[in-house]
């Protein structure tokens, strides 16, 4: 960016609180903004504070192009509907994405969406050790199958909080599939923090998805952990939250969910699903579940795979321990 004695002193301030709190000794800055209209000024307030045009960008291709890997550089990302059109892939390792808005858990302001463009997986996130806070990536695609993916993880022990994965294209497309977050990753070790993954207002029909699969192409996914975030179904009798029953998809490992709400609509056309969990014991691995609350399934599993785990009963002798949750 511009010289920092070619800031405004306001703006040094409010970049220091709002970078500095959110990424460890933060690289180079970058800003993502729309252009300037009647209900978007923040691309004329950056450059009357003094950022240099060449930091500022109003294209997510354009402003992650300027980025480099391995610095801790930044992308800060204004208010408002930035389109993807073209799949994307955020490939570089220690650069970070930060939404510049209030960190609220589902729907952020500073978003991305694909305005019905047919792209599958919309946002393929393949970068280690990298930030992602306060955005939204919305799968707005109107396909079932060629619009089925929101976002791709393949790379490993990254952080995002305060993020929102949705697909919400037209109604009753929401295919066999559909994913709205697909986990691919050789060594895992993530962690997703008040995110909120699916979306409960599209009918999924009576498609078969899922809002997260564990996919076992590179026979990861170990010790991933995702702490108070909403899983959200779509009502479709046949989708599950998660599917984890490819072979080694866990590898020999775990995946947690601490204090969790795993949701699906049941009520007017929607539909409980006929189980919330699609799971094998060939995943190798096992899934934690730490006080988190299921709703809107008529069974966890309908063929129990002892890859569940819960608290048992409250007892003296028992409190805490870890059992096979057989709902």
């Amino acid at each position: 960016m511009a010289r920092l004695r070619n800031l405004s002193t306001a703006f040094s301030s409010w970049l220091q609180a709002s970078v500095g709190m959110h990424i460890p000794c933060p690289g180079d800055i970058y800003f993502l903004t729309k252009d300037a209209s009647s209900t978007s000024q923040y691309k004329t307030w950056l450059q009357t504070n003094g950022v240099d045009t060449g930091r500022i960008f109003t294209d997510i291709a354009s402003a992650y192009s300027a980025l480099v890997a391995n610095r801790n550089d930044v992308l800060c990302v204004l208010p408002g509907s930035h389109t993807i059109s073209t799949a994307f892939t955020w490939g570089k390792d220690y650069t970070h994405m930060l939404g510049i808005g209030a960190p609220i858990k589902t729907n952020q302001r500073a978003r991305f969406a694909t305005s019905g463009n047919a792209i599958s997986p919309m946002i393929t996130f393949s970068a280690d050790g990298s930030i992602m806070k306060n955005v939204m990536c919305s799968q707005d695609g109107s396909h079932a199958s060629t619009a089925a993916i929101g976002m791709y993880l393949t790379g490993d022990r990254n952080y995002l909080e305060n993020v929102t994965f949705r697909n919400i294209g037209a109604l009753n497309v929401a295919g066999n599939a559909c994913r709205t977050l697909k986990i691919d990753s050789a060594n895992g070790e993530s962690t997703f923090k008040d995110c909120t993954i699916g979306a409960d207002t599209v009918d999924g029909g009576t498609a078969t998805n899922y809002v997260i699969e564990f996919a076992a192409t590179q026979l990861g996914n170990q010790r991933i952990t995702f702490e108070n975030c909403d899983i959200l179904g779509n009502g479709s009798a046949n989708a599950s939250f998660i599917k984890a029953d490819d072979a080694n998809c866990i590898n020999g490992s775990w995946v947690k969910f601490k204090e969790c709400l795993f949701s699906n609509p049941k009520f007017g056309d929607f539909d409980e699903m006929t189980q919330g969990f699609s799971l094998s014991a060939t995943c190798n691995g096992l899934i934690y579940m730490y006080d988190s609350l299921v709703d809107g399934c008529a069974t966890y599993e309908s063929t129990n795979s002892g890859v569940l785990i819960g608290r048992n009963a409250y007892a003296a002798a028992t409190t805490d321990s870890g059992v096979a949750l057989t709902f």
